[in-house]
Parts: structure tokens; sequence; C-alpha cells
């Protein structure tokens, strides 16, 4: 328990310290591989068309969303806290390549109200390939109303294997 809460007061103080030197700090931000190192989502899309009404292939490469840094707050980026779209994301809504929670998610591994993760979800209303949650979809689930095969057994198997992995955490 000591160490869950020592790792999340790390991360509570570093992303302080990111976010002030990044909003703080006047000219070019600090940058890691050419990506901010700290961002903030306050710039909206533009929704106004050109007045040029040329259909060319450049203009899909154009468009491609901007990487507003590595610790966002809301937005895209690597690890975004908040609503957006990331490798991870943490927040009310939001997609995240490999892990995602909030309200609504959507990743490889999801855990929320209302979730997709296609290898494994956690939530009251999920679906995706193996899952628990009030409502489950899938392949093996297990809950309270299941549309899929009974996952008890593998979700047992999956649980005592990270237990066996994560033993020299402590508890």
């Amino acid at each position: 328990m000591w160490r869950c809460l020592f790792v999340l007061l790390a991360i509570v103080i570093s992303s302080g310290a990111f976010l002030a030197e990044g909003l703080l700090r006047d000219g070019e931000p600090t940058k890691f591989l050419g990506i901010p190192a700290v961002g903030t989502s306050d710039s909206m899309p533009s929704s106004s068309s050109s007045s040029d009404d040329s259909d060319s292939s450049d203009d899909v490469a154009s468009e491609a969303p901007k990487v507003d840094g590595w610790l966002v707050f809301g937005g895209t980026g690597v690890l975004v806290l908040g609503a957006g779209v990331g490798v991870v994301e943490i927040g009310l809504y939001g997609v995240g390549l490999l892990f995602a929670t909030g309200q609504l998610s959507a990743g490889l591994i999801g855990i929320g109200q209302l979730t997709f993760g296609l290898v494994f979800f956690l939530g009251q209303v999920g679906v995706g390939a193996t899952g628990a949650g009030q409502m489950a979809i899938g392949g093996l689930v297990t809950g309270q109303g299941e549309l899929g095969a009974d996952g008890s057994d593998f979700l047992d198997r999956m649980h005592e294997d990270i237990q066996e992995l994560l033993r020299y955490w402590g508890a």
C-alpha cells in the first residue's frame, strides 16, 4: 500500500513541476525527441474552411493530429490526463492505445463505466475479448449480465499469475 502511495505522490509532484515549467517559462518549451515535455490542449482546431476548392491528397497529411506533449492535460499526447487521445489515457473520457480509464474509455486495456478493451476490460458495461463487469460482452467474461463464454476460470488463473509475478513488490 505504501509503495502505491509513494508512486502516486511522485507522479503528482512531477506532473505539477512539469506543468509549472511548461506554463511559466517564456520562450520555447523543453522538448524531448521533438515533443514538448508537458502540454495543455488550449487550442481548438479551426472549423473554418478555406475558400480554395481544390481537393488534393496533401491536405490529408497536413491535418494529422498534433501531439501536444509527453505529459498532456487534455488533448493528444503520450500520457494524457483528462479528456483526450494518447498512448495511456487517464480521465473522464478518452482513447488510450495501450491503456484507458474513465467514464467512457477505449484501449487495449479499458477500465471505466462504459468501456471497450480489445484485450481486457473492467467496468460497469464493457466489451472486449476478456473482462469483468456488471454487463460484460465478449469472449471470456464474468459478471452479473454476461454475453459470452464464462471466463471465471480463465480470469482466476490470470489473477493467480499476476499475483505470482507481483509477489516481490509487497502488499
